[in-house]
C-alpha cells in the first residue's frame, strides 16, 4: 500500500478493517513501524519524509504511551546495531508529537533499557531529549 502511494486514510482504513481485527493491535504496529522504518532506512532524508508523511498511520496506531512504548521497542530492535539511527528516530517522533516526553522517559528506565545503562549510551542520549528540546508539545503540559 504504502510503495503504491496510497494516501495516509486509505491506508489507515486498511490497517482499522483488515490487519487490527484479525491480528491485534500490537502486531499492527509491528508491521506497520518495521514497513515504515524499512522505507525510512535508506537515508536521514527518506526517514524524514516517511514521518512526515506517514506519520498520522503512527498517530492513530499509537495513541497512549503502552502503544508509543511497543513503538520504541520496536524502533530499538530494528536499529539495533544502530543506535545513533535510534536516537534520531525517537528524536524525529517526538518532534512530530507521535511519542510523548512520559513515554520516552518511560521507556529509558524500562527493566530492557537500564540492563543497557553500562554498555551503551542510547537509553542516556534518548533520555536527554524530552529535556533538552524545546518543542511545542512540550510545554504545553508545562502551562
Amino acid at each position: 500500500m504504502v510503495r503504491g502511494r496510497k494516501t495516509t486514510r486509505d491506508i489507515i482504513l486498511w490497517v482499522e478493517e483488515q490487519i487490527v481485527p484479525a491480528n491485534g493491535a500490537k502486531f499492527a504496529v509491528d508491521v506497520v513501524s518495521q514497513t515504515l522504518l524499512d522505507i525510512g532506512s535508506k537515508s536521514f532524508t527518506h526517514l524524514i519524509t516517511v514521518l512526515e508523511r506517514y506519520g498520522q498511520i503512527i498517530s492513530k496506531l499509537c495513541p497512549d504511551e503502552e502503544m508509543q512504548l511497543l513503538l520504541m521497542d520496536e524502533v530499538s530492535a530494528y536499529w539495533k546495531n544502530s543506535t545513533q539511527m535510534t536516537a534520531i528516530a525517537i528524536d524525529r517522533m517526538m518532534g512530530y508529537r507521535l511519542i510523548s516526553n512520559l513515554a520516552i522517559v518511560k521507556w529509558v528506565f524500562s527493566p530492557a533499557n537500564v540492563d543497557q545503562f553500562h554498555v551503551s549510551d542510547r537509553p542516556w542520549e534518548v533520555h536527554s531529549y524530552p529535556h533538552t528540546r524545546r518543542y511545542p508539545a512540550c510545554c504545553c503540559w508545562i502551562l
